[in-house]
């Protein structure tokens, strides 16, 4: 199986002019026929990173979001949303502004991901609910971040809009 490469000469290198391009193209087919022959040693180390998890949506970051992963319109995930909050219960206060939640949502923060991961599936089996997010804190808007309330909902009984919706909510990659 080939590896694509890219051939970055010194830059320095005589044999390229002021642009950086080869002037010799007999220097560059004779670098190339040695690469094509010459077995190449690559290292690959993986490690794993630590990464702080998403903010919790606000509208506009949901808007956006479902804009540019779906397609939807503003209006189509406002309307998904507000039939999340109203008809089914599913979701909080739609319409925030703010991204970050108050400290007594962390103290029901077992019992919402426990709901959630029921209703959709989701397995999280390395799922630390000890290590606090930063997006839990004292919120000075009247309305805290767009979250899972924990109540039980059908997917298969919501729209496709509704439905995506609902696990961009659950499962923010933003």
């Amino acid at each position: 199986q080939g590896v694509r490469a890219k051939f970055y000469p010194n830059p320095d290198s005589p044999v390229l002019d002021e642009n950086g391009k080869v002037l010799d193209r007999t220097m560059l087919e004779r670098t190339f026929n040695y690469l094509k022959k010459t077995p190449l040693e690559v290292k690959v180390e993986k490690s794993k990173a630590k990464e702080k998890p998403p903010l919790p949506f606000n509208q506009v970051e949901l808007q956006t979001y479902c804009g540019n992963r779906f397609g939807y319109s503003l209006e189509q995930t406002s309307k998904a949303a507000q039939d999340l909050r109203e008809i089914y219960k599913a979701i909080t206060y739609n319409r925030s502004s703010s991204r970050y939640l108050n400290e007594e949502h962390y103290a029901d923060a077992p019992r919402v991901v426990s709901a959630v991961l029921g209703i959709t599936g989701i397995e999280l089996p390395d799922l630390d609910l000890g290590i606090k997010s930063s997006c839990f804190r004292k919120v000075k808007e009247p309305h805290h971040a767009i979250i899972p309330t924990g109540t039980k909902v059908d997917l298969n009984k919501l729209t496709e809009v509704q439905r995506n919706v609902y696990l961009a909510i659950c499962q923010p990659e933003n």
